[in-house]
């Protein structure tokens, strides 16, 4: 996935699944996004979801303030937890940002 740096409004959907294919519940849990430069291993935002299906699995992140992070490459790791226990394995995605040429 490459996205393009300061777009506004962008909002990802996830669908919280296990391996073996069974949705997540996600009552009572907390949802987010930790997001780490592949080139630096520093980790450069976090982003809160919203729970929009809790039956389902499903939650949204909105990616403004991920956006505004360097061009670069990146992974994005969903995180799950109660409380401050996580209760489940974190999920792993990687994407770019691209710098906007104004002419």
């Amino acid at each position: 996935m490459r996205f393009k740096k300061d777009n506004k409004g962008i909002v990802l959907t996830v669908t919280n699944k296990r391996k073996s294919g069974s949705i997540i519940d996600l009552t009572g849990r907390t949802v987010k996004m930790q997001i780490k430069d592949l080139a630096t291993e520093a980790v450069t935002s976090e982003v809160t979801g919203t729970v929009t299906d809790a039956t389902g699995g499903i939650c949204t992140y909105t990616l403004d303030t991920l956006l505004a992070n360097a061009a670069g490459d990146y992974d994005g790791e969903f995180q799950l937890s109660q409380g401050a226990t996580y209760l489940e394995d974190s999920f792993t995605f990687s994407f770019g940002i691209d710098t906007v040429v104004k002419v």
